[in-house]
């Protein structure tokens, strides 16, 4: 193991990582936590801050999903894993489900790919835009200046 953190690290000196702490799990938790925040903003209204109660669901080990709630709650969002939602996140106005990430940037680790679902609980309908319930999205983040940012963020279709 630690064999090939040392090559991995060497790899990154000679590639030139885009940042010191790339492909760690925090890292990686970190960016999904940002594309979380990325889906957030497409569906929330655009004058009303990302800040929850949000439900959370990472198609992961729990312990990553896990770090992706601590990492939005660095962040200043109140997120909910999604299997505590019924007793603890009566209150979520969105449910999020991440079903995939990737890596764009393999050596670098500095873009990613996030895709999933944005629900809204059956009694917020009428709060949201058209009165959609489930919404596919995309979002691309990159790591800049020492932080995760969407360099895109699409809207995929609503049901």
């Amino acid at each position: 193991m630690k064999a090939s953190v040392a090559v991995l690290t060497l790899l990154c000196a000679i590639a030139g990582c885009a940042h010191a702490g790339a492909g760690t799990e925090p890292d990686e938790e970190a960016a999904v936590a940002a594309g979380v925040r990325a889906a957030l903003r497409l569906y929330l209204p655009a004058n009303e801050p990302v800040r929850g109660p949000f439900c959370v669901e990472v198609v992961s080990p729990t312990d990553f999903e896990q770090g992706v709630i601590h990492a939005l709650g660095a962040a200043g969002v109140l997120a909910v894993p999604m299997r505590d939602c019924p007793s603890r996140g009566s209150d979520a106005l969105l449910w999020v489900r991440v079903q995939s990430y990737e890596w764009m940037d393999i050596v670098t680790h500095g873009t990613l790919d996030v895709r999933g679902t944005v629900e809204t609980r059956a009694d917020e309908h009428s709060k949201f835009r058209l009165s959609w319930w489930r919404a596919n999205f995309h979002a691309s983040l990159g790591f800049r200046e020492g932080e995760w940012v969407t360099l895109s963020a699409d809207d995929l279709g609503r049901i």
